[in-house]
């Protein structure tokens, strides 16, 4: 008798040898093409040494699950979590193989049924158990399939209920019939199917809701195995053949749903008479119209009596033992997602800064990596490399006239590339001198004083040094503000400010402030409508860095609720055009007045004065100090003549509140001047001192 070595039993105590290679399988083979594909076998782990064993995988805890089988220990119970099996129990059904399990979803647990027992090879069960994760649990069953090894099981989840087909019962009797368990007991399909068979494989497409079977063998009186090569498939409610060519005639293969790809995947089993036999090492794969072999980069060696079950977690297939070649092997087939050719995702845009600004072109994309990319100036090649990332920034951490041009960014990855659009940047040149002046416009303006020189003239205060120069035309007469402590400015530098009248080559220094609220700057002064003022914007003695300047033109502060801020230091403005407030002083015949408010930042005593130095007026001058609010103001100081005709008020200060300075004429008297506000604590304290703001520093640079 000719014995079939891929049934997955054990027909004495001794291990059976390989099949005989069928006549015809080359014309089987040529049927249809190979596919050299990029899926691959992978040798993961190892573990216990099995052949003829029942494996499913359980979704809801993550486990693969092994019993029983042809091996060193036949009755204990495995699991693989990913990267390693470990020994669960050695507690159970009495030991077996030619089994059949399957994780049943809707329960939640593994059935398995039948297989012969391992101490009486031609004991052959008809027994169910339920696998619970912790613990086997033999359910008696009055009803349902008769004894038999070698058949397969697989749970149909449209259904709801695990489908069992086939097998062997006894020595040559094989079986056609098909049987739905529901979790509770067992049901017969009462249509036709499949030729009976065993050592068939079967795997559930959840895409398409079918059963697809393929091959096995058969015997006849005489005992000469047959092997088969038809795929069937059933769709809950009838079976039907649908193919009759594909992989050689075989059994004791295995096959899986791999749902990454939507296609059924069968791996090696054999046939043949023997000995010698001939065992399968090929891959294939069914889409539901036909087979189609693969050839991966690396393969398991030729096997039958393994089994194979898809890792919904992972997404891949994991197959484990057989014979003759690696009973303890695990491995893993895996099909990387279809490669998407590169695309842009985000583009650069064009910009302008001036020199020694830092700039940064973003460009982003999208595909499989890994990617190469490279960024272009006017065509030529800048900086670039490899890289996972989906976004790499190009960046020039201090911009000099040369790097003017046009910007792009060229990705590749191994199926496709894309280019950026062209970004322009335009490097703006250095207001480095009064003639270069950049017109100001009020509102916030962006710059640098890096790469800038110093000026001659210059301010006359805090050391100015690396300025800038910007001009505006006053649209009106009335009150300009430059700074850098209004909202939205800043500056990372310690700042210089200094405003002019008259023309390049004949300067007058009208305002010039060094640090007003912190390191930073602010200066106000009158301003006549229709002439040109100039400003220099410079860092403590040279001190570089990028700023936003704030720069607004007011009217008159004719009123305490019309009140401009002033802060320590010099002051420049012009009551011209104003009137006499509601708000009289009681000094002086205050008239014509203007005015200020002031926000302490110490606690002791403020003073606000013309009186030659650095402050001035060309007017009879009358100060004021109120505390309150507008409406309802208390006066602190009053001073009509300190100096001469200029006034001088000194005024208790608290920290944290506010202050209103009014600013007049004796009698209305109106001029411009300058006028210079002192806070002094009542404990002296160390003065303060000049700190550099931190220059920022780009995260990549490239030169």
């Amino acid at each position: 008798m000719n014995e079939n070595p891929n049934a997955r039993e054990l027909r004495s105590n001794v291990v059976l040898s390989p099949a005989r290679l069928l006549l015809g399988s080359a014309a089987a083979a040529a049927f249809l093409c190979s596919s050299a594909a990029s899926q691959n076998w992978d040798l993961e782990t190892y573990g216990p040494t099995r052949t003829s064993f029942g494996m499913a995988y359980d979704s809801a805890r993550d486990r693969v699950v092994m019993y029983g089988g042809i091996g060193f220990n036949d009755d204990d119970t495995y699991e693989f979590d990913g990267s390693s099996w470990s020994l669960i129990t050695s507690s159970g059904p009495d030991a077996r193989a030619g089994a059949a399990m399957a994780y049943q979803a809707n329960i939640g647990n593994c059935v398995m049924f039948g297989g012969q027992l391992v101490a009486s090879p031609f004991t052959h069960l008809n027994e169910t158990w339920v696998w619970t994760g912790s613990t086997w649990v033999f359910l008696v069953q009055p009803f349902g399939p008769s004894g038999r090894v070698n058949h397969d099981m697989v749970y149909n989840a449209a259904m709801g209920q695990t489908v069992l087909f086939g097998g062997r019962m006894g020595s040559s009797t094989e079986l056609g019939d098909t049987w739905f368990w529901n979790g509770i007991g067992w049901g017969q399909f009462s249509g036709p199917g499949p030729s009976p068979r065993e050592a068939h494989a079967m795997a559930y497409d959840s895409a398409r809701q079918r059963v697809v079977l393929f091959g096995g063998d058969t015997v006849d009186f005489f005992g000469n195995y047959s092997y088969l090569g038809d795929t069937w498939e059933f769709n809950g409610t009838s079976w039907s053949l649908v193919a009759t060519g594909g992989p050689s005639p075989r059994s004791g293969h295995s096959m899986t749903y791999d749902a990454s790809t939507g296609k059924v995947v069968l791996f090696g089993g054999g046939n043949g008479t023997g000995p010698p036999y001939n065992y399968f090492n090929d891959t294939w794969e069914w889409d539901g119209v036909s087979w189609v072999q693969v050839s991966p980069a690396s393969s398991p060696g030729a096997k039958s009596g393994h089994s194979m079950v898809y890792d919904t977690n992972r997404s891949r297939v994991v197959m484990h033992g057989g014979f003759p070649l690696g009973g303890n092997q695990t491995w893993e087939y895996t099909t990387p997602a279809p490669c998407v050719g590169a695309s842009i995702t985000g583009q650069p845009s064009s910009q302008t800064k001036d020199v020694g600004q830092s700039v940064t072109f973003n460009a982003s994309w999208a595909g499989t990596p890994p990617y190469s990319y490279t960024w272009f100036r006017n065509g030529v090649p800048l900086a670039g490399g490899g890289t996972m990332l989906t976004s790499v920034p190009y960046t020039i951490p201090s911009v000099s006239p040369s790097h003017a041009g046009n910007y792009y960014c060229q990705v590749t990855n191994s199926c496709g590339s894309a280019t950026t659009v062209s970004a322009q940047l335009n490097v703006a040149a250095v207001a480095d001198e009064c003639t270069d002046a950049l017109p100001l416009s009020q509102g916030l303006t962006s710059g640098s004083n890096l790469a800038a020189t110093m000026s001659f003239p210059t301010g006359n205060c805090g050391a100015m040094g690396s300025d800038v120069w910007y001009t505006f035309q006053a649209g009106t007469t009335s009150t300009a503000m430059i700074s850098f402590c209004a909202p939205g400015a800043t500056a990372n530098f310690d700042t210089v400010l200094a405003a002019f009248s008259g023309s390049c080559g004949s300067l007058t220094e009208i305002a010039c402030n060094d640090q007003t609220c912190g390191t930073l700057s602010e200066i106000v002064f009158p301003t006549t409508a229709g002439a040109t003022y100039y400003v220099a914007v410079g860092g403590y003695q040279g001190d570089q860095g990028d700023f936003t300047l704030s720069f607004s033109e007011s009217g008159l502060a004719d009123e305490c609720n019309q009140a401009l801020p002033i802060f320590p230091g010099l002051t420049s403005g012009s009551n011209v055009g104003a009137t006499t407030s509601s708000s009289p002083a009681s000094c002086g015949g205050l008239g014509s007045d203007v005015w200020y408010s002031f926000q302490a930042t110490v606690t002791g005593k403020g003073t606000a004065t013309f009186c030659p130095g650095p402050a001035s007026a060309n007017f009879d001058t009358v100060l004021a100090v109120f505390d309150g609010s507008c409406g309802s103001l208390i006066e602190l100081g009053c001073n009509d003549d300190h100096c001469g005709l200029l006034s001088e008020v000194d005024f208790p200060i608290v920290a944290g509140r506010t202050y209103y300075i009014a600013v007049g004429g004796y009698q209305g008297d109106q001029g411009d001047f300058t006028v210079l506000l002192r806070q002094i604590p009542s404990s002296s304290g160390p003065a303060l001192q000049h700190q550099r703001a931190p220059a920022t520093s780009p995260v990549v640079q490239h030169p």
